[in-house]
């Protein structure tokens, strides 16, 4: 079984890409939403736009998780 005592969820936003090449500057800045397990392993992320408040993203972090072998329930 696993523990989930110690997983954390957080977001971070950062700037938006530059452009390179022929490819135009996007105006819109990204958001990361990022779960990890108690060693820092990623276990899901998700970009939305910087505008989305955390809680927004929260369960469809949780829906992100990859489904776990064993009991079912």
């Amino acid at each position: 079984m696993y523990d989930w005592s110690g997983t954390s969820i957080a977001g971070s936003s950062v700037p938006s890409p530059r452009g390179s090449g022929n490819r135009p500057q996007s105006n819109r800045p990204r958001q990361r939403h990022i779960v990890v397990d108690t060693r820092g392993i990623p276990l899901a992320v998700l970009i939305s736009g910087a505008n989305r408040h955390d809680s927004m993203m929260f369960e469809k972090c949780l829906d992100a998780l990859p489904a776990l072998k064993g009991l079912r329930g």
